[in-house]
């Protein structure tokens, strides 16, 4: 069945066989209450009437109703006959009314008796004259008015239902066309991404209601999936290039080697500089993997002591900082408890590191403040070397961005430190001293509790 059939069922078959069914209940306690009223007032005229049936001249039987002058405008009164114990009908009222020629004493009892019969709702009583004779009373109500308004009753209803299933259906119908169009425009956009098809966007939907959400989301999703297609063709672009850079380095280098006899300290000089060159590639490859991974196959999160972290990072770059000239410091916060992935987070403070020892200066320091800003993890990276130009603050981030081409190095260091951040929950920025000193200051923040979610 159909998204739009079931809206209808749903929302305007059912509902409208629910009225009716009410409204079907609605008629039955209607008439009987209708009769229950017929009955109550037919009752309370036997018990009047029985009362002074006999209270006539010399105890004539007779009806009061039949000489009261006020009978004519009792309109809902019953009509009204009396038998004798022989069956025969001895005083009516009124003189036109429908009572049998014939009741015999069998077909009443001392309590009333009620029955309808052809548009008549009548009521058999017996009754004891003062002498001791028995008699039947016996009333007449027409059903005429009653069934007059049950059938006022079923034309109301029975307008009530059309009017309100009518406007049901075309509710409903309006409803179910108008969510039909915004679903299956989702779907068919779905099944453009599902063929390949990034470019376009989801139709618009100003519907503020759950569609509307899961447009919206779809259409995130869409963009995320553009810019995540997007930047790795961009890597594997931007890889091609500066792999093929080292391969031809080492090309030319075996070619050169090979046009004439060399002697063995010629070979081990080519073979040295073939050997730099594939451990370039090495370290390429390995950030290329590492950032083509995303976090998937990292370790779990677990607390740490981010400090410490840095302490690890800063000890194992004294060599390096040493051998440059540079000294490396620790400030900030003596404890500052995170949840992360603890290799992958040294691997990012690792970089940042040797990032500020390759652009720090002889003689300068390195400075490294970890701190707690709320409820997030900061670690900052401080150097006094020659900066970073503001439009290039968020580019050096990118793969293979290098402010200096001449330097070493793969050009995905801080990328990798970008993608530990975001895998964190967090950001990584560069910005200017808060000093407005010399050189640049690179942040890595973790999230609240150091991770999404």
């Amino acid at each position: 069945m159909s998204l739009g059939a079931r809206l209808l069922l749903v929302g305007a078959i059912l509902p409208a066989l629910a009225l009716l069914g009410a409204l079907a209940i609605g008629r039955a306690m209607f008439a009987r209450e209708l009769t229950s009223a017929i009955d109550d007032a037919m009752r309370t005229q036997a018990a009047i009437e029985a009362v002074s049936l006999f209270d006539g001249p010399h105890g004539e039987p007779h009806l009061h109703l039949r000489r009261s002058p006020l009978a004519r405008s009792a309109a809902d009164a019953s009509e009204a006959a009396l038998y004798d114990d022989t069956g025969a009908r001895i005083v009516i009222w009124p003189d036109d009314g429908r009572a049998p020629e014939h009741v015999s004493l069998a077909e009443a009892s001392t309590e009333p008796r009620l029955r309808t019969t052809d548009g008549l709702r009548e009521l058999r009583v017996r009754v004891r004259s003062p002498d001791g004779r028995r008699w039947v009373l016996w009333l007449g109500h027409d059903l005429g008015p009653h069934e007059a308004a049950i059938t006022a009753y079923d034309r109301t209803a029975a307008i009530v239902v059309v009017l309100v299933t009518l406007l049901l259906l075309g509710a409903q119908i309006a409803h179910a066309t108008g969510l039909t169009r915004r679903l299956r425009g989702l779907a068919q956009h779905m099944r453009r991404l599902r063929e390949g098809d990034l470019a376009s966007a989801p139709p618009p939907d100003r519907g503020r209601d759950l569609v509307g959400e899961l447009r919206d989301s779809i259409a995130d999703a869409t963009d995320r999936l553009r810019e995540a297609k997007e930047a790795r063709e961009r890597l594997v672009a931007d890889a091609a290039h500066e792999l093929r850079t080292p391969l031809a380095t080492m090309r030319t280098a075996i070619d050169v080697t090979l046009r004439r006899e060399r002697s063995a300290e010629d070979l081990r000089d080519a073979l040295e500089r073939t050997r730099e060159e594939v451990d370039r590639l090495a370290a390429t490859a390995a950030d290329l993997l590492e950032l083509a991974s995303g976090g998937r196959a990292s370790e779990e999160h677990e607390p740490l002591d981010l400090v410490a972290l840095a302490e690890d990072a800063i000890l194992a770059a004294r060599s390096l900082a040493s051998d440059r000239g540079v000294d490396l410091v620790l400030r900030g916060d003596a404890f500052v408890p995170t949840v992360a992935a603890p290799r992958a987070l040294r691997r990012a403070i690792d970089n940042l590191v040797a990032n500020a020892l390759a652009f720090a200066p002889e003689g300068s320091a390195v400075e490294v403040h970890v701190e707690r800003d709320g409820e997030a993890a900061r670690l900052r990276v401080r150097d006094h070397g020659p900066g970073i130009p503001d439009a290039q603050r968020d580019a050096v981030f990118q793969p293979f961005h290098r402010l200096d081409r001449s330097r070493s190095g793969t050009g995905l260091g801080l990328a990798i430190v970008r993608d530990v951040a975001t895998r964190h929950g967090g950001r990584a920025f560069a910005r200017a001293p808060d000093d407005e000193g010399p050189g640049a200051e690179l942040v890595l923040e973790l999230g609240a509790h150091g991770r999404t979610g």
